[in-house]
């Protein structure tokens, strides 16, 4: 798995023209936009987040390069332990593990796309945007209401966003 990222580096440097992109590192050149979140994809699978092999995957589709080796790789070997009945069943090939306790229902309804993006942002974006003199308690109804959940669920949806992302960033 060494190597991958560089092998990138190098298609990339020989690259003349690119598409200049905003994203978490500023303006800059898709392909480091590409980089960054190959490695970071490569990273949390070595920690052992299998889900990120595929993720890799669909980020190579969306800047439109050839996956690294490691991500070829692996998918290879899963693959060959799926067509070649080692595992029962295809996510056991690639050691991802099942969904056990979740309510399906529950997290469809939080991930609910709404106007492109998911509810769970919308409703958080509704909120935090709010006039700062105005108590959280007066846009339970309003989020409610435009989102068609009830207030408890918009309350929740926020709080568990907020909560988010403030195990990933300082911001908030």
């Amino acid at each position: 798995m060494k190597g991958s990222i560089e092998e990138l580096k190098k298609k990339f440097a020989n690259l003349g023209t690119g598409q200049f992109v905003e994203s978490g590192l500023g303006w800059c050149w898709a392909s480091d936009v590409a980089l960054k979140d190959l490695k970071d994809c490569q990273d949390a699978y070595n920690q052992g987040n299998t889900l990120m092999l595929f993720e890799a995957l669909r980020r190579c589709a969306q800047y439109r390069i050839a996956a690294p080796s490691w991500v070829r790789e692996e998918l290879e070997s899963g693959l060959r332990r799926w067509s070649d009945w080692e595992v029962r069943e295809f996510g056991e090939a690639f050691n991802i593990p099942h969904r056990k306790g979740a309510h399906l229902e529950q997290i469809q309804r939080r991930l609910k796309r709404f106007d492109g993006m998911p509810l769970i942002a919308r409703i958080f974006n509704f909120i935090y945007r709010r006039n700062e003199e105005e108590p959280l308690s007066e846009l339970w109804p309003a989020a409610a209401k435009k989102f068609s959940v009830s207030e408890g669920d918009a309350k929740n949806l926020y709080y568990e966003y907020l909560n988010m992302l403030k195990r990933h960033s300082e911001k908030y």
